[in-house]
């Protein structure tokens, strides 16, 4: 038995074992991918070349495609829109909030009411840009500044036809601007539901009080074609693109409504014009910038 046992053992032994399995190689650290880069910015059209001061045109695009929630309600967009609006404005360092100096009384002065679910008071969409473009249309020896209108731009303000508060500071603020600083220079504009704020502040206004603000310009306005009531027609300049449906009868959110940064310039030069007398058209609907 013990001689059974011992031969069992060494064939045991003389049984070559398998060579355990060589473990795979560690893979290599994992990198997070770079931040794509930005596209080559293809030339713009004849129609569509603003040269912004301080905004890269088809950069700001790039961004907005990017990071905004488009094609859906604005009901079930708002942190969404609010936070890619900031981000946005971060990245491209655009400042949203403006205040005109207290006790100056510049050469040119805007008021500006942001659109719904914008940061800051002037917001990120029209009210930079315009502001910069007028500075420059305006020149070295003029002076400009914005006022942004402190209000709730939200959905419900929308809704309504323009939030109640905002309606009675614009209105208030256009007053005073205009007793505080009489040989200025006002310019009264307005976003989406701030063209909607514009619209109910001065519905409660005299005409002799409307006649002193030199021009109205209004961007998405959601009452467009309308015209504004007691103001010349002269004075007003209202600009809603094809493929809008905020300023078309509808809130959805597309990229049409996120793309007025193509028409500051054009608004910038009807202010200067009216300054000087001029009186071009005052209603546009300029293609988007895919129809260009």
């Amino acid at each position: 038995m013990r001689i059974a046992l011992l031969t069992l053992f060494t064939l045991a032994l003389a049984v070559p074992s398998p060579s355990p399995q060589e473990e795979p190689p560690l893979p290599q650290e994992l990198s997070l991918p770079e931040e794509p880069g930005l596209p080559e910015e293809p030339p713009l059209s004849a129609e569509y070349d603003p040269t912004i001061i301080t905004i890269p045109v088809n950069t700001y695009l790039y961004w907005v495609t990017k990071l905004f929630p488009l094609d859906r309600h604005l009901d079930v967009v708002r942190d969404l829109y609010m936070a890619a609006e900031q981000r946005v404005a971060s990245i491209l360092k655009i400042q949203t909030t403006r205040h005109i100096t207290k006790g100056d009384c510049p050469d040119i002065a805007i008021l500006f009411a942001r659109g719904t679910n914008e940061a800051g008071n002037i917001g990120m969409v029209a009210g930079p840009s315009f502001y910069e473009h007028v500075k420059k249309e305006a020149g070295k020896n003029k002076t400009v500044e914005i006022q942004g209108l402190d209000y709730e731009a939200n959905l419900k303000g929308f809704l309504r036809g323009g939030d109640k508060d905002g309606t009675s500071k614009m209105r208030s603020g256009i007053r005073g601007y205009l007793k505080k600083c009489p040989k200025t220079k006002l310019v009264v504009s307005g976003y989406a539901q701030g063209a909607q704020i514009v619209r109910a502040a001065i519905r409660w206004m005299m005409p002799f009080e409307l006649r002193k603000v030199s021009s109205f310009v209004l961007f998405a306005d959601p009452r467009y074609p309308d015209q504004l009531t007691k103001v010349p027609k002269a004075t007003q300049l209202s600009i809603c693109h094809e493929g809008d449906s905020i300023c078309h009868g509808s809130n959805m959110l597309h990229l049409a409504h996120l793309t007025y940064i193509w028409d500051t310039d054009k608004a910038a030069k009807f202010v200067m014009a009216q300054m000087k007398g001029m009186l071009p058209d005052t209603h546009q609907t300029p293609q988007t910038p895919a129809q260009a």
